[in-house]
């Protein structure tokens, strides 16, 4: 998320994913916009972690919130 609010697109989604996975992540939530990049996530790495998708911050904080 930039300064002013607004939501960008995660660079190298599978390499950050494998990242979290490694931490212990279960769950990582993912701007809505990279949905179209989980294509070219292997499917073993989604296999690990849940993925949950959100279109802005107050979103993915409830949702973060709601799991915890």
């Amino acid at each position: 998320m930039s300064i002013h609010g607004v939501l960008g697109r995660v660079e190298q989604l599978g390499d950050r994913l494998r990242v979290t996975m490694d931490a212990g992540a279960r769950q990582v939530l993912i701007p809505t916009v990279n949905a179209a990049d989980l294509g070219s996530i292997p499917p073993e790495l989604l296999d690990k972690v849940r993925v949950d998708f959100y279109t802005d911050p107050s979103q993915a904080a409830f949702k973060a919130m709601a799991e915890a």
